[in-house]
């Protein structure tokens, strides 16, 4: 988990985008406020065991086991 918190940055939901997610065209709240924070947070992506969950999205959604290997990569 260390490393994770090293790579990565958690973000905070807040209230304000509860009530936004509201207005996403999302099935799932929960998903919908995943969303709502990245965007407010302009987050470069959210990775996700579900992608299909987050469509639509204006942020781009990348598969974990995708991500896990582009992590794994030696860099160019």
């Amino acid at each position: 988990m260390t490393k994770l918190y090293a790579l990565f940055e958690l973000i905070d939901t807040l209230g304000i985008g509860c009530q936004n997610a509201i207005a996403i065209a999302n099935n799932d709240y929960e998903d919908a406020v995943m969303i709502e924070s990245a965007v407010r947070s302009r987050i470069d992506c959210i990775v996700t065991r579900n992608p299909e969950h987050f469509k639509p999205s204006s942020i781009h959604i990348c598969a974990h086991s995708w991500f896990a290997q582009k992590l794994n990569e030696p860099s160019a």
